[in-house]
């Protein structure tokens, strides 16, 4: 029996903060308010800053830069997103992300 997955609302800093790789991730809506459907979190990149190439098995991941521009690695090629603009990437797919600016970014992962 799945338990049935209640409305949510998480105000502005409501999110459970985690720093990795210089960034930090406010995450607003985890597995345990999803029933493990999705996350929701805010990233924080300064300046020079993005993980170490990656991928998730189990998952995608969509990207909503909210703040500044990120470059993202598909493909083979860089390019530079701007604020408004969104990036999907497919379970399996490998996953790089780059602030190549001199300030900070914000994306919104899912």
């Amino acid at each position: 029996m799945t338990s049935q997955m209640q409305p949510a609302i998480v105000q502005p800093g409501g999110g459970r903060e985690l720093r990795a790789f210089g960034d930090v991730l406010s995450v607003v809506l985890g597995g345990e308010t999803t029933n493990q459907t999705f996350t929701v979190m805010f990233d924080t990149t300064p300046p020079g800053n993005g993980p170490p190439p990656h991928f998730h098995s189990m998952e995608d991941e969509l990207f909503l830069v909210v703040e500044g521009h990120i470059s993202f690695f598909v493909e083979g090629t860089w390019t530079e997103v701007a604020p408004g603009g969104a990036v999907y990437f497919p379970r399996g797919t490998t996953l790089v992300t780059e602030n190549e600016t001199s300030s900070s970014a914000q994306i919104t992962s899912i």
